[in-house]
Parts: structure tokens; sequence; C-alpha cells
């Protein structure tokens, strides 16, 4: 089961000089993402320890909104982060990214205590709905990372580069999470001859876009980062930090015993 193996694929110890990079099998990187990894590294090295709240970073830059509810669930919504962000190269999402990123240690071994705890309380059982597509996603492992990082007001870093060239991008091969709940897939060998170019994005072909990033320390701890939120509109750490607190109030007040192994970031 997918689901499984995703989570129980990194357990870092509790040093905090690891992180995990996580390709699905229909991904496909850019020649220079790995410069792009160690940008990140510099990035995290330089805030990181100011920046509680994030879990990772993408390597890829969404042209859909999948999780907004539709009265089709098999209908995805176009969505540009540069419909909402403007210029800015890189932005902040509490919709984490299955589709090339990087994950950090501290958020992986919490959310995997949250997702061993969740587990015994499926759908059925578990009072709490984000109203979002993902509350449905029983075999996808991103549903949970969803809940975690919603109830903790988390988020990970996105690229914006022009025409969502990405360090990343998706083949969207045929799967269990490409077909409705009620479909049955029929898996071949074959890669698919029709891309879709909603979620297959171009890749970097060069570093040119790198020097619209902040490089210098001080351009670093100074860059103000635009916030999406988990329906997809402009938002800031405060009002993601003000849902949590309401998320987890409810939560704690449906099962007072759950543990939510998150902590609001203030």
């Amino acid at each position: 089961m997918i689901l499984q193996q995703i989570i129980q694929s990194w357990n870092p110890d509790k040093e905090e000089d690891e992180a995990a990079v996580f390709l699905e099998d229909d991904i496909e990187v850019s020649p220079y993402f790995f410069h792009y990894v160690m940008w990140c590294a510099r990035f995290y090295e330089m805030r990181g320890s100011g920046d509680r709240g994030l879990v990772g970073f993408s390597l890829y830059t969404p042209r859909v909104d999948e999780t907004t509810l539709t009265s089709n669930p098999e209908d995805v919504i176009p969505w540009r982060p540069s419909s909402v962000l403007g210029a800015s190269r890189i932005f902040l999402s509490q919709i984490p990214c299955s589709w090339g990123a990087i994950f950090l240690p501290n958020h992986w071994r919490r959310f995997q205590r949250y997702y061993s705890a969740r587990r015994e309380h499926r759908a059925e059982a578990f009072p709490l709905s984000l109203q979002l597509k993902s509350d449905t996603w029983e075999k996808s492992w991103k549903k949970f990372l969803i809940e975690y990082m919603a109830l903790g007001g988390y988020y990970m870093m996105y690229p914006n580069f022009p025409h969502e060239a990405s360090l990343s991008t998706n083949h969207y091969e045929v799967g269990v999470h490409s077909f409705a709940a009620w479909h049955e897939p029929v898996i071949t060998n074959i890669l698919r001859e029709d891309p879709d170019e909603r979620f297959l994005v171009p890749l970097l072909q060069d570093t040119a876009p790198f020097r619209q990033l902040p490089i210098t320390p001080t351009e670093i701890s100074e860059y103000v980062l635009p916030v999406v939120n988990l329906h997809h509109k402009l938002s800031s750490l405060a009002e993601l930090q003000r849902t949590a607190q309401d998320y987890q109030k409810f939560l704690q007040k449906e099962i007072p015993t759950f543990p939510l192994f998150v902590n609001i970031v203030i």
C-alpha cells in the first residue's frame, strides 16, 4: 500500500542535519534540481530555526487546485500561483506537494506520530472535516499530511517561476490515484502518449531563474514570503494560526484523548 510505503520510507533520527527528497515513480526532475535543493538547504540554514512552521520545500509549481470541492469530484480547478502572487518567485502554501519535494526531519517525525494516532480513527469515526476533496482520499498519504499541516498552521515553500517552470514535473501516469475512487484503473506497462499539461509543467533548463531568489544571508532573513491557505487564497501566517486553533479546539472537544502531535506556530 503506497500510503504506508511513503510514510514509513524515511525515519530520521533525532538530529536535524538531514532532509529527504521524495519522488514518486511518474515524476521527472530538472537537470538543475539539485542546485535548487542546495539553495533550499542554504535558505533553511539561514532561516530554519526561526521558521518552525516550515514542513519542507516543493520542487513543483502547480497549475491546478486539486483540493477545492467541485460538483464533479473528478474535476480540478485551474489555478496558477502567479494569479494571486504576482512576481514573487517563492511562496508558502498550506497544501503539501507530493510531486517532488524536500521534507524536513522535525516535522516528518511528528507527522509519523500523528498518522499512527490517526489510523485509529478512520473517516467514519474522525470528526474533523476540512471541507476539501482530500477528506475522501482514504488511500492517500497526502490527505493525512494536509490534516497535520492544517492542525498546526504549518506550510511548505513553493517555487513560482514563469510558466510554472519547475524542478520536478508530473507525467500523471495511470494509477490508483489518477482515477476516481469508484473506478477500477487498468494498469499497463505503456507510458501515456497524451500528456496532461495541467500536471506536466515545464522543467527548468538553466540556472538563470535562480538569480531572482534571495541569496545573501541578509536577503534570505528579510525576504517576505506570500502565504496561500488551504483554499488557494492569499492569506497570512497569523490567519493560518487562528484557523489551526479553531481546528484543534473542535477536535479536542470531539475526541479529548486524541494526541495532536502539533504545536501551533506563534
